[in-house]
């Protein structure tokens, strides 16, 4: 399992890197707002048509060969913690 690392997100899109070659990232909305969520390799500012991630919920991805992810709360705010690893 890699670094956890947070992410406060508001109405601008927000990144950081995950260049981790973990094959997954596991991802948890600990905020009160939608936040909608991209993975990508190189820059790709998240959008409010992307994946969506309610509040409170927890995700496993499969992350590829993913370096950057991305997010947005145009609703509010959320805090995401990431941390990359080998899902279960």
């Amino acid at each position: 399992m890699g670094t956890t690392q947070t992410m406060n997100v508001t109405a601008a899109s927000s990144s950081i890197s995950v260049s981790s070659g973990a094959p997954a990232l596991y991802i948890y909305n600990a905020g009160t707002g939608l936040a909608f969520i991209r993975w990508s390799q190189g820059a790709s500012p998240a959008v409010a048509a992307d994946l969506p991630l309610p509040a409170g919920t927890v995700q496993v991805f499969a992350k590829g060969p993913a370096d950057t992810f991305s997010a947005i709360c145009p609703g509010g705010t959320a805090t995401l913690y990431i941390t990359p690893g080998a899902g279960s």
